[in-house]
């Protein structure tokens, strides 16, 4: 495969270049701009290969190369066709497509933890599962109801996601730095913002439902040992990166007393209908499950199912 970019018009002739799909022979189209003078505007076009004329439609049918034959009703078919290919895996498959994401390899742990971190502050076992259920409950009709807002910000928020996993700051480790790396250098953005706000849609539907809170039991846990590290090295709430970093580099090792100190006050912030507090907690796990589904491998994933 050449690429038009890397061609002169000696170049391509000496090459004897041909179309991929129909193997015809195309011709250099130089980079330009394009005005149009009923708007005044212009555009760039950049430099492409192009199909000799051809005026048997059998012929022009046979390669789908040739852009200049494919309609607007043609691009929103094939990417119905897509779309609707991407929700049967979702539909079959999501949560082991999630758990490709770095972010769930101790989810099992995680889940472990929260269960007793709440047992630590209940009479028994049977109030402990309420209380969780209560909280999870409440942070998923949170998310919910934030989900126009998600859809709106989607593209704005994978760039600043792409700019914050260039951050040594935020990516504390050597591994982690490659395998973000890796990330950002494999993904097409516009299709990562569709399949991201295809995956919040998919998420939000009942029978996804358990997955949802499955993420949010996730990032709650995250929540708890960011405030503890807090907590434990005294550090300041504009400090939390600091710690949230901490979580992400090491085994973290808190002292029973603290947790069971950030459970009652989740509890107290619950009971009490403390609503900035509530909001700050369910803020912290939305972006959470959000980085979830954005770093998630979704083509790797597709390509794995489709052996």
């Amino acid at each position: 495969m050449v690429a038009a970019t890397d061609c002169d018009y000696e170049a391509y002739k000496n090459l004897g270049l041909v179309c991929p799909c129909c193997h015809e022979s195309v011709f250099l189209t130089a980079g330009h701009e394009r005005y149009y003078n009923t708007t005044n505007k212009k555009t760039t076009v950049v430099s492409h290969f192009s199909h000799r004329p051809d005026k048997d439609k059998k012929e022009v049918e046979r390669c789908k190369l040739r852009i200049a034959q494919i309609t607007s009703a043609d691009i929103t078919k094939n990417e119905n066709v897509s779309r609707n290919q991407r929700l049967k895996l979702f539909n079959r498959h999501l949560w082991s497509l999630l758990k490709l994401c770095y972010k769930l390899n101790n989810f099992d742990e995680s889940s472990i933890f929260i269960n007793k971190g709440f047992n630590l502050i209940a009479e028994n076992n049977t109030q402990a599962q309420a209380i969780f259920r209560a909280f999870n409950d409440l942070l998923t009709t949170i998310f919910l109801g934030e989900i126009p807002r998600i859809h709106r910000e989607s593209e704005h928020y994978l760039e600043e996601l792409i700019e914050k996993s260039q951050n040594e700051q935020f990516v504390p480790t050597e591994s982690l730095q490659s395998l973000l790396a890796t990330w950002r250098q494999t993904i097409d953005k516009k299709m990562h913002v569709a399949i991201y706000n295809e995956v919040v849609d998919c998420l939000v539907q009942k029978k996804h439902l358990p997955i949802l809170q499955n993420l949010i039991t996730l990032s709650l846990y995250n929540f708890v040992c960011v405030t503890a590290i807090c907590e434990r090295e005294r550090l300041s709430i504009n400090k939390r990166i600091t710690a949230y970093n901490s979580l992400h580099s090491q085994n973290v090792q808190i002292n029973e007393a603290v947790i069971y100190e950030v459970f009652s006050n989740l509890v107290n912030v619950f009971a009490s209908r403390n609503s900035k507090a509530m909001e700050a907690i369910a803020a912290f796990v939305r972006d959470d499950v959000l980085e979830i589904i954005a770093f998630t491998p979704w083509a790797e994933g597709f390509e794995k199912l489709s052996k």
